[in-house]
């Protein structure tokens, strides 16, 4: 590392997908130097899931832990110990999209700022496909060089991700704002038209669903005239061609973007063409190719035997259609001005359709027919190929479409032609359609659409057949995908994977064999559910982090199937390996005839759980490290739950949620550890209610500590190690908010349906569950919700550093509330072991106390909040404390109007107890110092800096600065013993180290002032405002990277390795 500055790195951004259900995608992995996990055939597929307003790229890594002799587990997955190899997948990289805010709202207050990235979330991705030249797409990226992403969000704007393929340089362009917002400023008049046409078409509303394709046009070489040596560089545009839909109906753009062979910043999108397709709201999109491979082996590629197509999926009260839009030929060319053609639609869906998915062309049949209307004989192929569709109504429906290639004797003109630049035709609406029940009686076996798309020579003509319908599930359908190689897993033609709110993913096959001769008439076999894989366990009747309410989407690995995803409400993603299907690829050494004799049974246990992505999918209000070592980090959310996260290696770059030691049913607003040497893994939480909890860790919980160590951390039995009797679980109550110990008061659990794992670690199940605290007591005493926690314990972050007060050993908590008033805007000390309050600190404020922290040799307790009153409490010494009732702090000193708006946070210098810091709304952050007197204690500032604002964020205006969220020293004394460094987080969601005077009182008058140390980089900090910063424990003298956490109103947690020893 450089001995100059500080630098940085992104370990962990653990976070919960956001609940719609399009925002997850599988995109090839970029090569890099980074890359030693092994073999690499295993890790060719990275998972992009949007949260907030932030997209995540994770990656499978295989991690050995425990060892071969021991058999532990959460929840009972103990079964699998040949073994100790994991698959977890990590977020290795994170993309910040730079249309959260507008500039205008980048130079308002930033109370605005966070009210509106609190309202606005991304709710779909999609790769594009690349349309080549010849008409084909390419299903997979195995061939582009640029990996291209859309994103859609929830006020109706468009972005676009462009990667190259071999590289991680994501680079954003902007392709719609939302019509809110005012952030254009167009050259020409017509393109002011073009744009506000196309911010009218979405008017703000939700993308539900994006879908469309790529391609390459004009290649161009641009003369640099400043250049002496008169270069030229090689220019090519991109060009996006997408359809979005939202409840205002489907509404198609073209996009243009200037790209350059070194890949840097593109020109800003332009929109070349926009157009309502579908008036009726619509909820999902699909584009595909009917393709035709006749006349290849002629080597007559110049004839485009394939069209694309938009399929649009309608949201209406009933009788909902598959809209058909036929993209017209020459799509590609320089003047793009073509649109979707409406070519008829699908009936059948009684409810909202919600998802579709296309095989590929699955045969291909010579068919002879006669030269009457001018075809030549033995000139006619056909092929087939089928999409899936799903709705609501529970009902998967599977569509054959059948196309017939006919190669004429002469040349005729397309009768496309003349509709292709039109984008002043009717849209498509059904408020006018005919009685659809008649519909539903057509003749079985006749085509329920006809397409013919007639070319220079050829001509394809596409008969949709009804094949089959699908019932078995018992809620709506979310999901469909055919499955990539079902040949080898099941030795099947097709496989279709399907998943449902029911709580269950199902593997569909048909018992007979797909055959395109027979066009009029549906497949022999039916069409069965072979396997059930899922996770339907947790509390019945629980809360979202307790139990699986469905699944909203599904993801399956792309080139071989090994794995399926799961996309689960609540934002968890569920992985199932078929273990039987990557033994097959990679050692070849199962035949056919094996697969054959397999039952269904035999088949369906090959689907095997593995370690989820996790996270939460609310608001992170407070996080806190384990006390004692920083063995694992504590966080607590809104949406209820305390989740605990530990690293799976040394180097601390994979790491995991192990516990959720409480699923509330009030939001968790606050929580800090009190373990000690004599009592470890003990916590305290707080949320909406008046009450703080007190729980213990578990058996089970150290067991999968000791695992993860690798019997490197010696964790001996709780009854000879710290004398505290503890359960092997908890049980949530059916009715109550309290933990319990025993079975006997526990909520029923549904285990029925559950799919075994073959992993040694929790899986969201169990997590829900089996993973729970006891909660071994309640601290009664407040009027109002928890608002604040902190312990002494916590407080003590320098390991190097012993203190030698008298009551260093003590564990005390102290607790706020929302007040509404000043009687409630008090601080309790608690003393948890004897469940009883210490003290009760009053009249010191005058409103909510939002900031606390004690002093890392417990002296000091300090408090500031919505009255911007800083107050320093001290502890009584052993000779001043006459009593009981005097109790054990008192005010020692205060500062009125410390700031000019609310105290967001205080924090103590951990290794110099004297010296306090505080970070305000009004954008300022203060040092002081605390000095004793003969007689008194004040508190003295000296020191005041305002943050920077940088990152890559724009501001028109520095009149206001950016609210200071939160801040905490780091253990890790500076080179400079006189300075230490302060990490600091923003509203705007920034985090940055500064370099920080620490001083006595003799040395005041050498102060240099403070100075910026590090600015992490924009896409590794947060989009939401910073809730908590806290560095791991550790000693001064650490060889290592530092360790800090941080949590945000984006929903997620982040773990960053600084290095800091050389500076």
């Amino acid at each position: 590392m450089p001995n100059s500055m500080p630098q940085c790195k992104l370990l962990h951004h653990g976070v919960a997908a956001n609940s719609s259900p399009k925002v997850i995608a599988c995109i090839p992995r970029a090569r890099s130097g980074d890359d030693g996990d092994g073999d690499n055939k295993h890790h060719e597929v990275d998972l992009v899931y949007a949260s907030h307003l932030m997209l995540n790229i994770a990656s499978p890594r295989e991690i050995s832990v425990g060892n071969d002799d021991e058999n532990v587990g959460v929840g009972g997955a103990n079964d699998n110990t040949n073994n100790n190899i994991e698959r977890i997948w990590n977020v290795k990289q994170t993309l910040r999209t730079s249309t959260s805010l507008t500039e205008a709202e980048t130079a308002t207050a930033a109370a605005n700022v966070s009210t509106r990235t609190a309202k606005r979330v991304i709710t779909c991705v999609v790769q594009l496909k690349l349309y080549q030249d010849n008409g084909t797409v390419k299903n997979t990226t195995a061939d582009n060089d640029v990996v291209v992403l859309v994103i859609g969000f929830s006020d109706g704007s468009l972005t676009s991700w462009i990667r190259p393929r071999e590289q991680q340089d994501w680079k954003e362009h902007v392709l719609l704002v939302s019509a809110a917002d005012d952030r254009n400023d167009p050259s020409s008049s017509s393109r002011i038209s073009l744009e506000e046409a196309a911010m009218a078409a979405t008017k703000g509303r939700s993308i539900t669903d994006i879908d469309g394709f790529f391609g390459y046009y004009d290649e161009v070489e641009n003369e640099n005239e400043h250049d002496g040596d008169n270069n030229k560089h090689n220019m090519r545009r991109l060009n996006l061609s997408v359809c979005a839909c939202s409840s205002g109906g489907a509404q198609y753009f073209r996009f243009s973007l200037t790209l350059n062979n070194e890949f840097s910043n593109p020109n800003q999108a332009t929109i070349k063409a926009t157009k309502r397709l579908i008036q009726t709201p619509s909820n999902t999109v699909k584009f595909n190719t009917i393709e035709s491979k006749y006349g290849e082996e002629s080597g007559d590629d110049n004839n485009k035997n394939s069209f694309g197509m938009f399929l649009v999926g309608t949201a209406a009260p009933r009788h909902n259609k598959i809209h058909v839009l036929v993209v017209p030929p020459g799509s590609l060319e320089n003047a793009i001005q073509t649109a979707p053609i409406y070519s008829g639609s699908l009936t059948g869906h009684e409810d909202w359709i919600t998802c579709f998915d296309w095989t590929k062309n699955i045969s291909t049949t010579p068919i002879n027919t006669s030269s009457d209307q001018g075809f030549d004989s033995k000139q006619t192929s056909t092929e087939c190929c089928y999409l899936a569709s799903g709705s609501q109504d529970g009902v998967i429906r599977l569509w054959k479409w059948v196309t017939t290639t006919t190669k004429m004797t002469a040349a005729r003109t397309t009768s496309v032609e003349k509709d292709a630049g039109d984008f002043s035709n009717p849209i498509v609406s059904d408020d006018d359609d005919i009685d659809l029940d008649l519909e539903e009686e057509e003749i079985e076996g006749e085509a329920r659409l006809v397409i013919s798309q007639p070319s220079n020579y050829y001509e394809l003509t596409t008969s949709v057949y009804l094949e089959a319908l699908l019932i078995g599930h018992e809620d709506m359908v979310t999901s469909v995908a055919w499955h990539p190689d079902p040949k080898k897993l099941y030795d099947q033609d097709l496989i279709l994977v399907s998943a449902s709110m029911d709580r269950s993913i199902f593997l569909w096959s048909s018992s007979g064999e797909s055959d395109c001769n027979n066009v009029g008439n549906n497949s022999d076999g039916a069409w069965l559910p072979i396997a059930r894989v899922g996770s339907p366990s947790g509390i019945l009747g629980g809360p979202v982090g307790a139990s699986l309410l469905g699944y909203v989407n599904i993801q399956i690995e792309p080139e071989y199937g090994r794995w399926i995803m799961g996309h689960a409400h609540g934002g968890a993603l569920h992985f199932f390996s078929c273990e039987q299907a990557i033994q097959a690829i990679e050692d070849d050494n199962i035949s056919n005839k094996r697969q054959d004799e397999m039952t269904a049974e035999e088949r369906s246990v090959q689907w095997k759980a593995q370690p989820c992505i996790t996270g939460h999918f609310d608001e992170v209000t407070d996080l806190c490290w384990e006390a004692l070592a920083g063995e694992y980090l504590i966080t607590v959310s809104n949406d209820a739950t305390c989740r605990l996260w530990a690293s799976m290696t040394t180097s601390l770059d994979a790491w995991i949620e192990i516990s959720r030691p409480q699923v509330h049913g009030y939001t968790l607003s606050a929580v800090t550890s009190i373990s000690t040497i004599n009592h470890k893994h003990h916590l305290v939480t707080g949320a909406d209610e008046k009450e703080p909890r007190v729980f213990d860790g578990t058996h089970s919980f150290l067991r999968m500590l000791r695992m993860l160590s690798g019997r490197q951390r010696c964790i001996e039995d709780n009854t000879t190690n710290d004398g505290i009797s503890r359960v092997d679980r908890a049980y949530m109550p059916s009715l109550g908010l309290s933990n319990k110990d025993t079975a006997a008061d526990g909520a029923d659990e549904d285990i029925s349906g559950a799919s075994t794992s073959s992993t040694m670690l929790p899986l969201e199940r169990d997590l829900g569950s089996t993973s729970l605290w006891p909660e071994t007591r309640k601290l009664f005493g407040h009027n109002s919700e928890i608002a604040r926690l902190a312990s002494t314990a916590s407080a003590r972050t320098c390991l190097s550093v012993d203190f030698s007060t008298p009551y260093i050993d003590e564990v005390v908590v102290a607790s706020t509330t929302k007040a509404r008033d000043v009687d409630s805007a008090n601080i309790r000390l608690w003393d948890v072991d004897r469940n009883r309050c210490l003290q009760t600190l009053e009249g010191g404020h005058r409103s909510t106390v939002t900031a606390l922290s004690f002093s890392p040799d417990g002296t000091y307790l300090a408090s500031s909040g919505k009255d911007r009153r800083l107050c320093v409490w001290k502890r009584k010494s052993a000779s001043d404390v006459s009593s009981e009732q005097n109790g054990l702090f008192f005010l020692a000193s205060a500062v009125n109007s410390s700031h000019k708006r609310i105290v967001w946070s205080v924090h103590f210098c951990p290794y110099k107890p004297s010296i306090l810091a505080s970070g305000s709304r009004d954008g300022t952050i203060k040092l002081w110092e605390i000095v004793e007197g003969e007689a008194d204690t004040s508190v003295n500032e000296y020191s005041k800096f305002v943050p920077t604002i940088d990152g890559g964020v724009s501001r028109q205006s520095n009149d206001k600065a950016e609210a200071v969220t939160s801040l905490a020293f780091s253990p890790t004394k500076s080179v400079d013993r006189s300075r230490g460094i302060l990490a600091i987080g923003l509203e705007n969601g920034f985090i940055q180290l500064w370099s920080v005077p620490i001083i006595t009182s003799s040395n005041e008058l050498k102060l240099e002032p403070p100075s910026l140390a590090l600015t992490f980089d924009a896409h590794i900090c947060h989009i939401g405002a910073v809730r908590k910063l806290a560095w791991r424990p550790t000693a001064d003298d650490n060889n290592g990277p530092s360790v800090l956490a941080s949590c945000s109103s984006d929903n997620g947690c982040r773990i960053f390795s600084v290095w800091l020893q050389k500076y």
